[in-house]
């Protein structure tokens, strides 16, 4: 949505951008090559609205007037240098997949290794988490389950030490307070469920982007910094706003309706999808339509695929947004060309549209959403299809059909050209999150496999090759 406090743009006297023209091989207006300008607006009109005395913008005119949108739109020397960080978004994006993916499977095979004992743990004792195991017996999610609850309380002691060494110099009464308030925290995220667990950190990533809003507001230094960097425009001069943007929130409303957005409706639907998702893949598993997951590891911690879907949607809903964008400043920038009494009112929304400044996790929220209508489809029951919020009285509603509501709603208010929320973003969100559970699990689950196999590989030329090296040395002695 668009920003609360992003610069605004009077009507009195309108934002009058500078715009050099940019010479390129093949567009031109004469034999000279030199082009032409088309002023919107009177320089000296507004000229004493400006220090620097500077004009009024510029656009190309190119002699040929059957040249389509698109190489009009490219004489803009704002649209090139925001089609070449655009390039840099699109590189990165492989990166949301790899990362994730590796972080996951190093972290559960871990988990396995503790399990069965082939690893000890960090402290150095040879003591076994879950003595109970027998040797050589592959553990199911639930005993995985159960050893990443016990190793995410170890790490939470990590913490609280170095915060009571702070809490050192305080009064006994208010370090008791302190430490009881930790332990009764980590207690209740610990009795999260898994997906709920996952959505934690999200909310909490969030908060504290909030909180350094909160600051910024009292800081004008700060609030420019904040403005540049943690939040993203049209031309995307900023590359990584594209990553940062989804977690941040300047308004108490937004934080509280997408945190509450993740955890009732996106923590409890995947809750609830999780063992349908798990029952038809191990179904798929045992018919031989799809091959199962032989070599890797179980996937019981799902914060590293959901903060991958999330920004895959959110990084997607955010090109997405930036299309339709990019459409509205093309046929702007054609009605000042072509319509000269209607050129100063093109001038003000041009300069509207690039001053809108974005953020806000809606689009990867509606990513989940749309993960979850896509899950929603393996439903052999009916009251499998239905989601509710306790909250709420207990009621629930197909999940589907709603889901498909409010994307219509979207649908219909971006054709209708309303501009007080970002429609488009929210509608590519949701598109994403689809295409993740519908191809890119499938990926994901493949690639983890694959890393497994090629681990496994690894380790077994290693052993072999230490094996023909211990059979050589006697020969060579």
């Amino acid at each position: 949505m668009p920003l609360g406090v992003s610069r605004s743009v009077s009507t009195s006297a309108p934002l009058l951008v500078r715009s050099d023209v940019m010479r390129r091989p093949g567009l031109h207006n004469g034999p000279d090559r030199k082009s032409s300008t088309l002023s919107l607006g009177n320089p000296a009109e507004h000229g004493a609205c400006l220090p620097n005395k500077q004009p009024a913008l510029a656009l190309p005119v190119i002699s040929r007037p059957a040249l389509p949108a698109v190489i009009a739109l490219h004489q803009d020397p704002d649209y090139a240098t925001g089609e070449g960080r655009v390039f840099w978004v699109w590189l990165s994006l492989p990166f949301i997949f790899v990362v994730p993916l590796y972080l996951s499977y190093k972290h559960d095979k871990h988990l396995v290794d503790l399990a069965t004992g082939k690893e000890k743990p960090d402290d150095g004792s040879n003591r076994v988490l879950f003595p109970g195991l027998k040797e050589g017996k592959k553990p199911d999610r639930q005993f995985l389950d159960k050893v990443w609850r016990r190793l995410m309380a170890e790490d939470l002691a990590v913490p609280y030490k170095t915060l009571m060494r702070f809490a050192a110099l305080l009064p006994r009464a208010l370090q008791d307070g302190i430490s009881q308030a930790y332990a009764e925290v980590a207690e209740w995220y610990l009795t999260l469920p898994t997906a709920k667990m996952a959505v934690v950190p999200i909310i909490a990533v969030n908060t504290a982007i909030y909180t350094a809003w909160m600051v910024a507001r009292r800081r004008p230094a700060m609030l420019g910094f904040m403005m540049r960097n943690f939040t993203t425009g049209l031309d995307l001069s900023r590359p990584w706003t594209v990553y940062l943007s989804p977690f941040s929130h300047t308004t108490v409303t937004s934080l509280v309706l997408t945190s509450g957005a993740l955890w009732y409706f996106s923590a409890e639907a995947l809750q609830a999808f999780m063992p349908i998702l798990i029952e038809v893949v191990n179904k798929e598993s045992e018919t031989g339509v799809r091959p199962g997951i032989q070599h890797a590891p179980p996937e019981v911690d799902y914060r590293w695929q959901l903060l991958a879907a999330f920004l895959f949607a959110s990084v997607g809903g955010r090109l997405a947004s930036r299309f339709v964008q990019r459409i509205a400043h093309n046929r702007l920038m054609l009605k000042a060309k072509e319509f000269p009494p209607l050129a100063e009112q093109a001038r003000q929304e041009i300069a509207q549209l690039r001053a809108q400044r974005f953020h806000g996790a809606w689009p990867g929220v509606y990513g989940v959403f749309g993960g979850t209508a896509a899950l929603s489809l393996l439903c052999i029951e009916p009251a499998q299809c239905r989601i509710g919020i306790s909250a709420l009285m207990d009621r629930t509603f197909p999940y589907g059909k709603a889901f498909k509501l409010a994307c219509s709603v979207h649908i219909a208010c971006l054709v209708m050209g309303f501009r007080r929320f970002d429609h488009a973003a929210h509608v590519g969100g949701a598109l994403c999150g689809w295409l993740w559970v519908k191809y890119v699990e499938a990926a994901w689950l493949g690639a983890r496999e694959g890393v497994a196999q090629s681990h496994e590989g690894g380790k077994a030329n290693a052993v072999a090759a230490e094996g023909d090296g211990q059979r050589k040395a006697p020969h060579g002695s």
